[in-house]
């Protein structure tokens, strides 16, 4: 119901940008709402990281226009990330 390797970019995304360890875990959550997968994690910014170019979130939106001609919605505030994809129903 979404695009092939849609949930590891994301996860992979949300590592490269977030700090996690033992005593800070990354806890990432997945949900359907409304016909969408919700990934989001909290913001755990690494120090001293370079600047986001947010080419692998662009990536997924291509990704999806692309194969079912659907738009992602990507939701920020101070403490969250949040990806909407849309599911696919063929």
């Amino acid at each position: 119901m979404i695009p092939p390797m849609s949930l590891q970019m994301l996860a992979e995304n949300a590592l490269k940008h977030n700090q996690a360890s033992r005593a800070m875990p990354l806890q990432i959550s997945l949900s359907i709402k409304a016909n969408e997968l919700v990934f989001c994690n909290p913001l755990q910014p690494k120090q001293n990281t370079e600047k986001s170019t947010g080419l692998g979130v662009k990536n997924i939106a291509e990704r999806y226009f692309n194969f079912a001609n659907k738009h992602i919605r990507v939701h920020k505030n101070e403490t969250h990330f949040c990806i909407y994809l849309p599911l696919i129903f063929k």
